[in-house]
């Protein structure tokens, strides 16, 4: 199923979560809203804010376990990250992984946060015992971190890291 509804096996797909793969059945839909959104665009972004955008917003909550109104949706990571960076200038020790994004911590970097930096393992992934271990050592205020790092694609364990930074 995979294999069909995916165009993959005549190119190389070269790209980092940006975008990722779009399924065929992806593809038709987004053909069809932008095809709709031709007609009335208007109708179509009134529709999002007053019932998508909602929706969305407590879908999350639901899965975050948490209120809609803790819930912000920005058009892109960096844009939401630079507005919230001021207010995080009380906090002032940050654990980081080393490679992860630029826009991840290149603002930090710019800012006067003290920042630790966590090195990758031989096979080049960051386990959460690392990440913890780390913590225990520099006792950061803010541990920031990508679920998927974009060098490799690893996924980080962000369930025992958020764990450990709940308990702690």
């Amino acid at each position: 199923m995979i294999k069909e509804d995916y165009r993959t096996a005549d190119i190389t797909y070269l790209d980092t979560a940006h975008d990722g793969l779009f399924s065929r059945k992806n593809a038709l839909k987004m053909n069809k809203i932008r095809s709709e959104s031709l007609e009335d665009i208007t109708k179509i972004r009134a529709d999002f804010d007053s019932i998508g955008l909602p929706k969305t917003q407590s879908l999350l909550a639901e899965y975050l376990n948490c209120s809609k109104d803790e819930v912000c949706l920005v058009n892109s990571f960096s844009v939401g990250f630079n507005y919230l960076l001021p207010s995080l200038e009380v906090f002032k020790k940050v654990l980081l992984l080393d490679n992860d994004y630029p826009s991840l911590w290149m603002p930090l970097g710019l800012r006067d946060f003290e920042l630790k930096m966590v090195s990758p393992d031989a096979n080049n992934r960051f386990t959460a015992a690392s990440v913890i271990a780390h913590a225990k050592e520099f006792k950061p205020e803010i541990i920031a971190l990508s679920h998927v790092q974009y060098t490799t694609g690893f996924m980080a364990d962000i369930k025992s890291i958020g764990e450990y930074c709940s308990a702690n």
